[in-house]
């Protein structure tokens, strides 16, 4: 099926309230880089109907990379910071949306709202009128994702490099809640895992007293189920205690990872200049917490930071990343 057509069933789900279904119609299409700008504000759209803020804001901002003057892409994410609290940011993004369409009708009401105090947290999102008719289509694929970084004076990217810095103890809900077998640590944990396992050892102590004959089995169980019970829950205690003493820093272009009590003595370093991909993680227990993971992946090593930022914070965090990796790799 071609990209077009891919388009056209996403925003139909949409439109229809389908919004999961539409995700996966709007994701098939986005393989097309000149399909990519639409569907990625769809797939935007789709998870801010979901109330999936930070996965919506993520999309929105890819989109905006490749078409900069799309006003309700602009909107959407001034709808985000006014959801978060963030009235500055939405007072500036409604302020753009009508900048670039002066007849933004959403736009110009939320304005009006936020500077009379008077609205309310929009907690329901209002659906474009119809898909976008002048997103701007490549004509050749470009030769990295993204618009081409800026030439930028040595300086400059030094500037840059500094704007991006990070000196935190990672917050013990996001390695609890991420759910990822990189950042739960040192054993195969699961905090589901452990709550059945420790469910299970209970329950068998009223079976084995009505079932005699197989009290032997039944305690053989529950001791199996106890072992694993206790090897789940250690492993839970080990990754608390890992989140609150481990140390990660980013300064003057470098990632640092220390103090990780799985690792003990292990200074962990990287250059954002060798970084190939920088990618957000959404793991674990983020539609409650808003957290993820960062993966910086380099040629011969992959560093996760797990529990830095929450929220818009880390989808921020990200978007300057990706922008100082660009510059860096393009010096």
């Amino acid at each position: 099926m071609a990209a077009s057509a891919h388009l056209a069933q996403g925003w139909a789900l949409l439109f229809d309230g389908r919004f999961r279904d539409s995700l996966v119609s709007f994701g098939l299409a986005a393989h097309d880089y000149r399909a990519a700008a639409e569907a990625l504000y769809g797939t935007g759209v789709a998870h801010l109907s979901l109330q999936e803020d930070v996965h919506a804001e993520t999309a929105l901002w890819h989109s905006l990379r490749q078409a900069p003057r799309n006003a309700d892409a602009v909107f959407y994410l001034g709808l985000i910071a006014e959801r978060r609290g963030r009235r500055q940011e939405a007072l500036g993004r409604y302020r753009e949306a009508l900048a670039l369409d002066g007849d933004h009708a959403n736009a110009g009401a939320r304005l009006a709202a936020v500077r009379a105090g008077t609205g309310v947290r929009p907690s329901t999102v209002p659906l474009p009128a119809a898909p976008p008719t002048r997103l701007p289509i490549p004509a050749a694929r470009p030769a990295r994702p993204g618009p081409a970084p800026a030439a930028l004076a040595p300086d400059d990217v030094e500037r840059l490099v500094e704007s991006v810095r990070l000196s935190v103890r990672p917050r013990a809900v996001a390695w609890l809640g991420s759910l990822d077998r990189a950042v739960l640590a040192p054993l195969p944990v699961h905090p589901v895992t452990a709550a059945l396992l420790v469910a299970v050892w209970a329950a068998l102590f009223p079976l084995r007293a009505s079932l005699p004959p197989f009290r032997s089995l039944v305690t053989l169980a529950q001791v199996a189920a106890g072992i694993g019970a206790a090897l789940e829950l250690l492993g839970l205690v080990l990754t608390a205690v890992r989140a609150a003493r481990t140390r990660i820093t980013i300064e003057r272009g470098r990632v640092r990872v220390e103090d990780d009590p799985a690792r003990p003595g292990v200074v962990t370093t990287l250059d954002l200049a060798r970084v190939d991909r920088v990618d957000l993680r959404r793991t674990g227990l983020h539609p409650l917490t808003g957290d993820g993971t960062l993966v910086l992946t380099a040629a011969d090593v992959t560093v996760l930071l797990c529990g830095v930022a929450r929220g818009s914070e880390l989808t921020d965090l990200y978007r300057r990343l990706l922008d100082v990796v660009d510059h860096l790799r393009a010096r």
